[in-house]
């Protein structure tokens, strides 16, 4: 069963370089957020790669602590390096090494798909975002579209059906308010706490 989108168009449908790197006006573009929900909050954004939002959001007199999160430490390395405003954290999408609840702003920027290897890992994914947004905060994933996901046409069709799992949680839950929901695009907010278990970075 597939999830029903919202009969608005989303300005993301028309990108067409999937790769490329990803400036603050197309992230805000891709996610459909104004620039105001960074103010003042710790924002992570997930598959970072050598992108440095934590710069590009001071430039534009936003105050906010940026968490980049990747796997890879050859990126990381090259961001610690250059003066960067993004906190570089190796991490894992699945097991996101901050501690519940602390995080008012989470974008997954074209890592989601390229990162995910099975269903599980989404699965991972949507709980572990749940357990480290603060009350108000904003989830937002781009993109969403299972045309791009990778593997075997039995893995894309699982990852699709847990895609489509994951939102559905959202949507139907009371503990989300559903802001965008395009073929492309997924935006909520976090309405209510989520009591689980502490993580503590650096145990197991």
């Amino acid at each position: 069963m597939s999830i029903p989108l919202l009969s608005r168009s989303s300005p993301a449908a028309n990108f067409n370089a999937f790769n490329e790197t990803n400036g603050l006006d197309q992230i805000l573009e891709y996610h459909e957020l104004p620039v105001d929900v960074f103010e003042g909050r710790v924002a992570m954004d997930l598959g970072c790669g050598q992108s440095d939002l934590g710069s590009d959001l001071a430039l534009r007199g936003i105050h906010a602590v940026v968490l980049g999160i990747d796997m890879n430490r050859n990126t990381l390395k090259a961001n610690r390096q250059s003066e960067s405003n993004t906190i570089p954290i190796q991490g894992n999408l699945a097991s996101l090494p901050v501690v519940d609840e602390s995080v008012g702003v989470i974008i997954a920027t074209k890592s989601l798909p390229m990162w995910a290897k099975d269903a599980s890992d989404i699965d991972n994914f949507f709980s572990e975002t749940k357990r480290v947004l603060e009350l108000g905060g904003f989830l937002s994933i781009f993109p969403i579209e299972n045309d791009i996901w990778s593997g075997s046409v039995f893995k894309r069709a699982a990852k699709k059906r847990a895609v489509e799992d994951g939102i559905r949680g959202i949507v139907e839950s009371t503990d989300w308010t559903t802001l965008t929901l395009t073929p492309f695009t997924l935006t909520a907010i976090k309405k209510k706490n989520y009591p689980l278990k502490s993580y503590i970075p650096g145990t197991d």
